[in-house]
């Protein structure tokens, strides 16, 4: 539970958030960019399911344990990547390991609090891992952004060191007892069923349909609003400093975004 809101912090700390496209569309026709975007988005929701259910049979440690390791391999390939091919596995890897954490975070974290008897504390806890979260990016952003000046690919570099001190703040997690007997578990396809069903709920469907909405406006920025920052540097005679003014920009909205998260429970 110590550990929880620096493992949210240090997963967070995306150096390369704030240039990816440009990184990329240094490397790739503009076309081939939006593909990347494509399988990026088409994996992260392939896996979403499979992954959970990932989870509830091979247990919370062992999952974040291996969303680290995704995470920190896509790194190290996005560093040496040169071609398209090799742009798609890193995106793979990368997805899969967004997929593998996302989900397996929260439930760690809230049946770690119900096994030490301080479910009453999940909430508040959780508010505070979300705003390390927050600060994770909005520290990462700034540092990615002045490593970027000197080269793109340092943000990777840096990422991937970040991503080796994941797997090891994930190894020394203790797995949370489970509540529920496994051998009464359902099976995968019943599972999703299950979850389908619950859609029934009108209150439920609605915000199911409102969070979906939610992350697709919340993305689409950013793909789009990196290459507009550098057509207006460009236009200024200033296109190398189209980094750091994405990376203040991304750091502003983070530093905002946490500010809200710490208080969020008051907020409710």
């Amino acid at each position: 539970l110590k550990l929880y809101p620096w493992f949210t912090g240090v997963l967070h700390a995306y150096f390369w958030l704030p240039i990816y496209f440009l990184f990329f569309n240094s490397m790739l026709p503009l076309e081939e960019v939006f593909l990347l975007q494509s399988l990026y988005f088409i994996s992260v929701v392939t896996m979403e399911v499979p992954s959970g259910w990932f989870s509830d049979r091979l247990g919370r440690k062992m999952t974040l344990v291996i969303a680290s390791v995704f995470l920190t391999t896509s790194y190290f390939l996005f560093v040496c990547s040169t071609t398209f091919m090799t742009f798609a596995i890193a995106q793979f890897l990368l997805a899969a390991g967004i997929a593998f954490n996302s989900g397996t975070d929260t439930s760690f974290l809230f049946e770690s609090c119900e096994a030490s008897g301080k479910q009453d504390e999940y909430a508040q806890r959780e508010a505070l891992a979300i705003r390390y979260g927050f600060l994770g990016t909005a520290a990462g952003s700034m540092i990615g952004g002045l490593i970027s000046i000197l080269d793109y690919r340092g943000t990777y570099a840096i990422s991937a060191l970040a991503g080796i001190m994941l797997i090891a703040i994930s190894l020394s997690f203790t797995e949370p007892i489970q509540t529920k007997d496994k051998t009464k578990q359902v099976s995968f396809h019943k599972q999703v069923a299950a979850c389908v069903h619950l859609l029934q709920d009108v209150k439920l469907l609605w915000l199911f349909g409102f969070a979906v909405f939610l992350l697709i406006i919340n993305h689409i920025p950013y793909e789009f609003y990196q290459p507009y920052i550098e057509t207006l540097c460009t236009s200024f005679d200033a296109p190398k400093s189209a980094p750091i003014w994405t990376s203040i920009h991304l750091t502003m909205t983070m530093l905002i975004a946490s500010w809200v998260a710490g208080r969020s429970i008051k907020f409710r």
